[in-house]
């Protein structure tokens, strides 16, 4: 089925997109742990959409966390306060079951990853942080609304040119290798338009290890069981 446009209506009246992303996530989970991954490895979903961590939430005043007879002397005030943002979070990350490691993530973009440009690097930057860790990483972009290229975000901070046009809808793949004592990244990008069809992209889990990321097969899965094809 030909990737439709559910951030504009009717479809997105029909279908919202984060119920969309949600079982979207799942299903790409389910089907990586299903024949293509290992025994030894896990694909897990992560979704955190409108929400921001409660990284100030906990109080070390009660006597379970303070130390006793110890008062902790206040830090000085801070030179500045600055907004920060925190991206939204649709993500299946492959786990390593024994080790407890992450290998692989797939990136569903979001509208707020688009919707400023801090938003977008700061996404960018968590993409970054996952291949300089030598994680294969995955991105989807079906996104209709916002400005900018994640993409070229993603290159620019490695410093290495990006070449895809600043708008558009597309699926990248990126394996980190260090071959012969230097590093490099092989990219492969796969744009696409509203009324395509979705590509299937490849996974680097660990060496030259791929798996399949089947985004069209589980994108109609997705909308079948939210009603919005029979």
């Amino acid at each position: 089925m030909p990737i439709r446009d559910h951030f504009r209506p009717p479809v997105g009246n029909r279908l919202p997109w984060e119920s969309l992303f949600n079982g979207w996530a799942s299903g790409i989970a389910d089907v990586l742990n299903g024949p293509y991954l290992p025994e030894e490895y896990v694909g897990l979903e992560y979704v955190t959409l409108h929400g921001r961590p409660e990284v100030d939430a906990r109080s070390f005043s009660d006597p379970a966390t303070a130390s006793q007879g110890f008062v902790r002397p206040p830090p000085p005030p801070p030179h500045q306060t600055r907004p920060m943002a925190l991206p939204d979070s649709v993500e299946v990350r492959v786990r390593d079951r024994e080790w407890k490691t992450f290998v692989a993530a797939v990136v569903l973009v979001t509208p707020a990853n688009k919707g400023t440009t801090a938003s977008r690097l700061g996404l960018a930057a968590r993409c970054v942080g996952y291949l300089q860790r030598g994680m294969g990483v995955a991105v989807v972009v079906v996104v209709t609304t916002g400005e900018g290229n994640i993409h070229n975000d993603i290159c620019g901070m490695l410093g290495t040119p990006g070449g895809l046009e600043p708008t558009g809808l597309y699926a990248e793949a990126y394996r980190p290798a260090l071959r012969q004592g230097r590093a490099e990244l092989d990219i492969w990008v796969n744009p696409f338009s509203v009324g395509d069809p979705l590509p299937t992209m490849p996974l680097r889990l660990i060496a030259d290890y791929f798996v399949p990321v089947e985004l069209e097969a589980t994108y109609m899965e997705a909308c079948r069981r939210r009603r919005l094809i029979a």
